[in-house]
């Protein structure tokens, strides 16, 4: 068992038969929801806006990532 103290968090990895399992991911996943249903509950519609402003930002990044591996290929190809 590895124990980690950043701060005032403790993280704890326990590696069970290679695998890695951490006690900071159940709080994290809980404080997230718990955000998005504060955010959701609050200003729904500024939400529904960051969702797609999200989306269309990860396609964009996505789309450029795959044209420069195209990009490349290409040229190396050549």
């Amino acid at each position: 068992m590895v124990s980690m103290r950043l701060g005032r968090l403790a993280c704890r990895v326990q590696t069970n038969s290679g695998q890695k399992v951490s006690t900071m991911k159940k709080p994290v996943v809980i404080i997230l929801v718990l955000f998005l249903g504060f955010y959701l509950l609050r200003d729904p519609a500024e939400l529904a806006a960051f969702s797609e402003n999200a989306g269309v930002a990860l396609w964009r990044m996505v789309s450029t990532l795959f044209e420069a591996i195209i990009d490349f290929l290409n040229a190396l190809l050549r």
